[in-house]
């Protein structure tokens, strides 16, 4: 799996982010809004890992040549 990276803005004593930022200009960009609006700290915070869970394994197991029936 190849999933691509991607940046959230969180401020200081705030709610948690919610909005995904595809590139890192675009994250600023947002980081400078809201510290400029919120008068506090802001950080950009940068997605480096993926954990998921698959609660089945499915095995196809029909052979090629179709079903015999």
């Amino acid at each position: 799996m190849n999933e691509e990276c991607f940046f959230m803005v969180y401020v200081e004593r705030g709610l948690s982010p919610t909005v995904k930022h595809p590139n890192i200009l675009s994250a600023e960009a947002e980081a400078k809004r809201l510290a400029k609006m919120t008068g506090k700290r802001v950080y950009v915070l940068c997605s480096i890992m993926l954990v998921e869970t698959n609660e089945f394994k499915i095995t196809d197991m029909r052979p090629e040549e179709g079903l015999p029936f």
